[in-house]
């Protein structure tokens, strides 16, 4: 213990600033210390925010595809934690390499909503969409995208092609399903409750015309 009766004011002056100086060092390390140690924690949290996002860009991406079909450039979003894809046409008449980025602009015509809407095919200037859940029940659509209108909506059964400039599908005959066109009426109405007369249809996707086969089934939606 010191003794400050023997000690002169100057020594004890002296020892003061010493100890002063001792104190202050030692808040300074401390004050470092804890800056060094906050700059550290930001480091962290900002590599980590950085890995989330490319960990979301990556998941965008793997649900990203993209095509050129002639002058369009055609980007499709699978929908995550749903059915159906968001659809977005570019035209490119040029065939410049576009970024695969679902990111539309004004000059784009999109689809984007919560329809169970895919992606069938573009011929010249007619976008297919196909819509539907499940086997059964579907529709298809078809889009000018000159005009960036909704030509048709038809509802459709088994299989819907493109080929050719030509959309071939199965659709409702003009005529409704009876015991007279249908031999399996009977049978289907007690199964399913609904029976449909259905037939060849031929689309012109250039000029939209129809051309009906002659043949005719009848089927059931299940």
């Amino acid at each position: 213990m010191l003794n400050l009766k023997n000690m002169s004011i100057k020594k004890i002056v002296l020892l003061l600033v010493g100890l002063l100086i001792l104190a202050a060092g030692g808040f300074i390390y401390m004050d470092i210390a804890e800056q060094e140690r906050l700059i550290e924690a930001k480091r962290a949290a900002d590599k980590q925010a950085m890995d989330r996002q490319l960990a979301a860009e990556q998941a965008i991406l793997a649900r990203t595809k993209c095509n050129q079909f002639g002058d369009y450039f055609v980007i499709t979003l699978d929908r995550e934690g749903g059915v159906g894809q968001d659809i977005l046409v570019r035209e490119n008449s040029s065939n410049a390499e576009q970024e695969c980025r679902f990111a539309p602009i004004d000059s784009d015509f999109s689809l984007v909503n919560a329809e169970p809407q895919f992606f069938k095919a573009l011929e010249s200037k007619a976008l297919v969409t196909d819509i539907g859940t499940g086997p059964s029940g579907r529709s298809l659509r078809i889009y000018d995208l000159t005009e960036k209108s909704l030509i048709t909506e038809k509802k459709y059964f088994e299989d819907l092609k493109v080929a050719s400039g030509t959309l071939t599908y199965l659709g409702l005959a003009k005529q409704k399903a009876d015991k007279k066109n249908c031999k399996e009426y009977d049978s289907l109405m007690k199964d399913f409750s609904n029976a449909n007369l259905i037939v060849e249809k031929n689309v012109d996707l250039k000029t939209y015309l129809v051309k009906e086969g002659k043949t005719t089934k009848c089927v059931a939606e299940q």
